[in-house]
């Protein structure tokens, strides 16, 4: 199962893991201020905050799993094949295809609030990559050390989730939580932020989390 997750004491943490049974060639990418990112409907890039993680190179395009900018911004995709619906340009939106998105957001954003506004007027399109390669059907969670947030597209359109949420119908299969919040307290030692689960699995709170290591005894 892909996970994403922040965890936040003094310092900031963002992380992922890719549960899948076979690799794609997928590798640690740095794309560098200056590395021209070609769009397919926008501007090109050839001025943007470099950005590390984990993508796989296509065409001498990275086609990023996650990633984090030099101002900290974070994001990853998780599976949402269910759910997710990308279609044709729209006017008056900053359409963007899917597999931009994260160098798009990652190269003009130096904080959540900023991606969050750049969200709002956007719209994420259907346009494959190459032939035979064709849009993978995500949502993400983007986040830096003051907030973090949610991104999806369905049939209703491009939302922006905040936790806490954990909306449990077949219109909104998305499983986001701030355990902190859902709990009413923190601990000084485990500080859960935010997870994002694909559509489909349980989730656990914190505390849940926090007694199950109790009862283990671990360190």
């Amino acid at each position: 199962m892909c996970t994403a997750a922040t965890y936040k004491t003094k310092c900031f943490y963002f992380g992922r893991n890719l549960d899948y049974e076979r690799g794609f060639g997928e590798q640690v990418v740095i794309t560098p201020r200056l590395f021209p990112l070609p769009m397919r409907h926008l501007p090109d890039l050839t001025r943007h905050y470099a950005m590390i993680g984990m993508a796989s190179v296509q065409d001498g395009y990275p086609l990023y799993y996650d990633a984090a900018n030099e101002k900290g911004l974070c994001m990853a995709g998780l599976n949402f094949v269910r759910s997710a619906v990308y279609g044709p340009c729209a006017p008056g939106k900053a359409n963007v295809a899917q597999f931009e998105l994260i160098p798009w957001l990652l190269g003009r954003c130096a904080t959540a609030a900023e991606a969050r506004d750049l969200l709002a007027e956007s719209r994420i399109t259907d346009d494959a990559f190459l032939p035979g390669l064709p849009p993978a059907r995500l949502h993400w969670l983007l986040a830096d050390r003051e907030q973090c947030f949610a991104v999806e597209q369905t049939a209703e359109g491009l939302r922006v989730l905040p936790p806490p949420c954990m909306p449990q119908g077949p219109e909104s299969p998305l499983r986001c939580m701030n355990g902190n919040a859902s709990e009413g307290r923190s601990h000084a030692r485990h500080r859960w932020k935010t997870t994002l689960v694909p559509e489909g699995y349980p989730v656990c709170s914190s505390a849940t989390v926090w007694r199950h290591r109790q009862r283990r005894q671990v360190p």
